[in-house]
């Protein structure tokens, strides 16, 4: 059988800072790295609030952004999973936000940037696809059914939600040499959904210098077709901090930019959880083993097993992109230029295991997600 069961854990007990009464979550110190001691709970949340002396906008040249390097999917120890039947799904009750449409229209600068260049070819845009047998009711044997094609290669696709709100983070690592890239989400009107390992390494802290750039492409000359925004504050849940995968979920807040939300540029994905795990996922992200990261990417794939690990368990589903798809979205109901009770994330790209090239895993979107989301509402 592949699909284990789930584990059961307690939603948030600890309210160290109210947030519409009902998330958990704590104020880090600025420039806070290790772990705080009385988050306990891992469904609580960390909120660090970026102090910079310099404009990291401007850090962020040409040829910086170039040198970034898609960081790694993080390969947890199978020595650390817990036996299957000690698992339950998390209970509480399920809850479903809407996706809502960019409100400005496309700016010249996106026009401009989409008409100008050279376009190349490139071989891998190539759809991929393996399909096997129908799915089991435990979900599938490895290597489970997928299709994998590019988004926003065509000059135009940028335009369009929600690929609009699809886009790359650049950052550093502190004690970590090098500049590095994750894929991310709008999620409210100023933040942006992405992996939890995209934002803190546990034992170095938090990451810095770090930007969202919407709808980013690369046809030989790199594009920004709705510009760049400075991350200021980020969050992530005590779970993931205290290095548990199945929390590998955060939320970063960014700068408004020309008087205008991130949200009014993009639009910004719904938002589900606490759903059942059997469902059809379409999940994004910029793969560096794929045409080194220069567009959106999606493999479309449903349950194919659930992994026992310290926490909820993670959802697998088949796909072949790797390091720098951290952070993609998981979106159900997927409905392309469409926004409505669809595109709604439910997960995020997280980890792979190298023996299963094939597939990889998201975080499932519980009480802690819930709590992540709250923040992000607040940031309006």
């Amino acid at each position: 059988m592949n699909r284990f069961h789930p584990v059961v854990f307690l939603v948030a007990a600890l309210l160290v800072v109210g947030l519409s009464g009902s998330a958990a979550w704590a104020q880090m110190a600025a420039g806070g790295s290790g772990k705080n001691p009385v988050l306990s709970d891992p469904n609580a949340i960390v909120v660090h609030e970026v102090v910079t002396t310099q404009s990291v906008e401007s850090f962020w040249t040409a040829e910086r952004l170039a040198a970034a390097k898609p960081l790694p999917l993080p390969q947890p120890s199978r020595t650390s999973r817990q036996a299957p039947e000690a698992f339950a799904r998390p209970t509480g009750p399920a809850g479903s936000f809407p996706s809502v449409g960019p409100t400005l229209r496309p700016t010249a600068l996106a026009v401009e940037q989409v008409l100008t260049g050279q376009e190349a070819e490139y071989p891998d845009l190539a759809t991929e696809t393996l399909e096997l047998s129908p799915q089991a009711a435990d979900g599938y044997t490895y290597p489970p059914p997928f299709t994998r094609y590019p988004v926003n290669s065509n000059w135009q696709m940028h335009r369009y939600f929600p690929f609009t709100a699809i886009g790359k983070l650049f950052f550093q690592i502190p004690g970590e040499p090098g500049l590095w890239t994750c894929s991310g989400a709008a999620g409210n009107q100023r933040v942006v959904w992405t992996a939890g390992h995209c934002v803190y390494t546990p034992g170095r802290g938090w990451h810095t210098n770090m930007i969202f750039i919407p709808a980013y492409k690369n046809h030989g000359d790199i594009r920004e077709p709705f510009g760049r925004f400075t991350v200021t504050m980020m969050t992530t849940l005590a779970g993931w901090q205290n290095n548990q995968q199945a929390f590998d979920i955060a939320i970063v807040r960014v700068d408004d930019k020309d008087g205008k939300r991130l949200f009014e540029y993009t639009g910004h994905l719904g938002f589900q959880y606490n759903q059942p795990t059997e469902r059809h996922f379409h999940a994004f992200g910029y793969p560096g083993n794929i045409v080194e990261g220069r567009f959106i990417f999606v493999c479309a794939g449903s349950l194919a097993m659930l992994d026992p690990l310290d926490g909820p368990d993670p959802i697998g589903i088949g796909c072949d992109m790797k390091h720098g798809s951290s952070g993609g979205p998981w979106i159900v109901n997927y409905r392309p230029y469409a926004f409505g009770n669809n595109n709604q994330i439910n997960s995020v790209v997280s980890y792979g295991y190298d023996s299963q090239p094939r597939q990889f895993f998201g975080p499932y979107f519980g009480d802690g997600a819930k709590n992540l989301f709250d923040w992000g509402l607040a940031q309006n």
